[in-house]
């Protein structure tokens, strides 16, 4: 049958499938005629076949996890069932959409497959809608387990920017099943998963873009492919014929190549509503911060760390922390109490340090031409009711007879190496539990002014991480934590801050509030972030607001984000992939992996890099906790200078300069003297540095162009270096003294080239002034 230039086509080329056509593209999805489900994508003379499972779990016990949070028990898994479908289609403006009901092996649910052909690419959008058939049947969690077979997998790369698989992975190498965060990731960025074919070049995009649900894929090896496991995080109890959508998924099959997609992706991310505001402070782009703690960290065995006992230590550092050349003063909740937990918005000088001390220190930034920013928080408050849950789930769960285990950086994970995280974690709060009972109240005010404010199970207990945990989504909570912000913000004259952890409460919530769509609280800080922009901006024009997740969800409210996707990075260019076959494994794979990250966020993003944070430094055991101690200085340095000198902000954790302090000083001296390289754009196509240990990059702004090479090795290298004419070098490449003079003889080919024999120690830096300006 057919409709307006749409097509449902009886014909079945494969047996048992139906033909999705639209007037708008050339794009043609097959579904199984039994299900509904895709089965192949096909373009012109191209066709790539997709087997696809839906898993509806429902129903089971709600159980506080040993992590926070909850689990489910005892659930029910539903699955589509065969049966005669009847195709549904849609005209719009620019796409046409079919919708396929189906139906499940449970008679409480009942599914609908929209499937949007559009003009645009991706050229499809997929949504799956789950419809309740009986009042108070419980949806926990939707699963799309989505096979791809390209048949022959030679000559097929895997791309999926952003993520710990490097850039042109071949995907006969992917032999383990990693997580591809979404959009909504913490450690993300646009959450593109693509199969690549080289030769005659072909593109399949399978790329989750929900604004409004958090999600995961699970990518892994399949016969013929790749097994992309989507869990979607769609939940909730919705009314008899109520329904809940996960999605859209989106599908393309392109002749094009990997980079040909790539200037297209923001783009791509502005159609489906992700916009990055692209107008941070003047200061922002070449912020180079300096994170602080007042008071004492607490760890195992009695081990503290206390850099700054009072902020009367940290007035008298601001001139050797400025001297260092950090312009800007990141301060972290006082420690360890109240630390990464809510105790009175109100109480200043509980929750960072004295007032009026505090006041000084502004002061006193300012004085020195210094910006100053404080971390707060938004993922609950602490009482003495969430300590007892809390460290209760811990003393239950598997994780406590670990506790003395070592463990490894937590922020570097794969899959199959989240229980370190959950060790690690389980040790911080026990660590800290002493102080965070002792510092807090048996109950929070809070809980009983507004009960309405926080996220609850279905027995109505508030649940949380290791806090009372607040519902980010609810509308008033939201207007008292932007009132609360802009007030703190222009009581202490500071100049914006970082909102540590907003998608911390990864969970569901069942409150009565919620309970229809339990997960809308998990991405609740996305509205209020909007809001608080606007008053942040009404206020003072010139603040900075920085968050931790880096996934394109948050940018859009956000003037930076924090590079925990970059973390992986460091043990993966240092170890040579660190024993991961996936991994980045030297510094020319390192810049490749950056350059598509960067084409894949918003317009405008800001990363803010570092390689020492408290989140680093945390986690591990005493005499693993800092970058020189896990690689030494020297590797230490040149990860520095790489990161520091690649363009964007930089931050440091207080101690993290240790050793380093020559080379430190000499890198801030760079960005400023020569801003191209902290701000501008990254060229990696422009410079070519035949050893792979070489880091190679130029970096360009209206202010100028530069030369970035550092060997990423513990061996001295020698390396051609060739700089495109496209490069515009002006004239001979000029060192700068980076860190002592290199004395390189630059040669002009017959075709414009600028060539040089570079040999570097190992891990030893050189920046070169290629003139002009962008």
């Amino acid at each position: 049958m057919s409709s307006m230039g749409g097509t449902v086509s009886a014909d079945r080329p494969e047996g048992m499938s139906l033909r999705l056509t639209s007037e708008f593209s050339d794009l043609v999805l097959e579904i199984d005629a039994t299900d509904g489900s895709p089965v192949a994508l096909v373009r012109g003379s191209e066709r790539v076949v997709l087997t696809t499972r839906v898993t509806l779990v429902t129903e089971g016990v709600e159980a506080r996890a040993p992590q926070g949070g909850l689990e489910y028990l005892e659930t029910t898994e539903v699955t589509l069932v065969p049966g005669a479908v009847h195709v549904r289609e849609h005209l719009h403006l620019v796409s046409r959409t079919y919708s396929v009901p189906v139906r499940t092996t449970s008679p409480d649910w009942a599914a609908v497959w929209h499937y949007e052909l559009r003009g645009a690419t991706p050229g499809l959008a997929l949504r799956l809608e789950v419809i309740s058939e009986r009042d108070g049947a419980v949806l926990r969690n939707v699963l799309l387990d989505v096979r791809v077979d390209v048949g022959d997998v030679d000559g097929w790369l895997v791309q999926t920017p952003g993520s710990k698989l490097r850039a042109d992975l071949q995907l006969a190498d992917l032999s383990y099943v990693t997580a591809i965060q979404t959009v909504a990731g913490v450690e993300s960025s646009s959450g593109i998963v693509a199969l690549e074919r080289v030769e005659d070049p072909v593109l399949l995009l399978l790329w989750p873009l929900s604004l409004t649900n958090y999600g995961e894929i699970a990518l892994g090896p399949s016969a013929g492919g790749a097994a992309a496991v989507w869990t979607t995080d769609i939940a909730g109890v919705p009314p008899k014929e109520g329904s809940l959508t996960a999605g859209p998924l989106m599908l393309d099959l392109v002749p094009w190549s990997f980079d040909t997609l790539l200037p297209d992706v923001p783009a791509m991310l502005a159609a489906a509503g992700i916009v990055g505001p692209n107008d941070p402070p003047a200061w922002a782009a070449d912020v180079n911060l300096y994170e602080v703690q007042i008071g004492f960290g607490v760890f195992r065995g009695g081990w503290t760390y206390e850099p700054y006992p009072t902020p009367q230590h940290l007035l008298d550092d601001l001139d050797r922390i400025a001297g260092l050349g950090y312009n800007c003063l990141q301060i972290m909740p006082k420690q360890p109490y109240p630390s990464y937990n809510v105790h009175d918005y109100d109480d200043i000088s509980t929750s960072w340090c004295d007032e009026d001390m505090l006041r000084r220190i502004v002061i006193g930034c300012h004085e020195r031409g210094m910006h100053i920013i404080l971390d707060i928080l938004m993922h609950g408050v602490i009482d003495n009711e969430a300590m007892d849950a809390a460290v209760a789930a811990i003393d239950a769960g598997p994780y406590a007879a670990r506790l003395d285990e070592m463990t490894p950086d937590v922020t570097t994970l794969e899959l199959d190496d989240l229980h370190y995280y959950f060790v690690a974690w389980s040790r911080h709060v026990k660590d800290f539990e002493p102080y965070w009972r002792g510092g807090s109240p048996s109950r929070h005010p809070l809980v009983d002014e507004h009960p309405e404010w926080f996220t609850r199970d279905s027995a109505g207990t508030i649940t949380g991480v290791y806090t009372q945990a607040f519902d980010l989504a609810h509308p008033a909570w939201q207007d008292y934590f932007v009132a609360k912000a802009v007030g703190i913000m222009q009581r202490l004259g500071i100049d914006g801050y970082r909102f540590d952890a907003p998608s911390y409460n990864y969970f569901m919530n069942w409150s009565q509030r919620t309970r229809a769509n339990a997960s809308v609280s998990m991405l609740g800080c996305l509205p209020m972030f909007a809001k608080l922009r606007a008053a942040m901006r009404a206020a003072n024009p010139d603040s900075l607001l920085y968050t931790e997740p880096s996934g394109a969800l948050y940018r859009m409210s956000m003037d930076l984000a924090y590079n925990y996707d970059e973390q992986f990075l460091v043990p993966a260019v240092i170890h040579r992939g660190a024993g991961k076959a996936h991994w980045v494994r030297n510094a020319r794979e390192l810049g490749r992996w950056l350059e598509v990250r960067d084409a894949t966020l918003p317009l405008g993003s800001l990363t803010a890099h570092h390689l020492d944070s408290h989140d680093t430094f945390w986690w591990p055991e005493p005499g693993q906790k800092w970058r020189r101690e896990q690689f030494g200085l020297p590797a230490t340095a040149a990860l520095m200078t790489v990161f520091c000198l690649s363009g964007g902000p930089y931050m440091t954790y207080v101690g993290g300069e240790v050793g380093i302090e020559r080379e430190v000083r000499a890198a801030a001296a760079l960005r400023r003297q020569h801003p191209n390289f902290a701000r501008g754009r990254s060229d990696y196509r422009s410079v070519m540095a035949t050893h792979d240990d070489v880091y190679a990059v130029i970096r360009e702004s209206a202010e100028g162009r530069g030369l970035l090479l550092v060997n990423l090795s513990d061996e001295p290298v020698s390396s051609s270096v060739t700089l495109a004419s496209s490069g515009g070098a002006q004239g001979v490449p000029v060192p700068i003294a980076l860190l002592g003079d290199l004395e390189v003889d630059w040669t002009l080919d017959a075709e414009g080239h600028w060539t040089a024999q570079v040999r570097l120690d190992a891990y030893q830096a050189a920046a070169f002034d290629l003139g002009g300006g962008a």
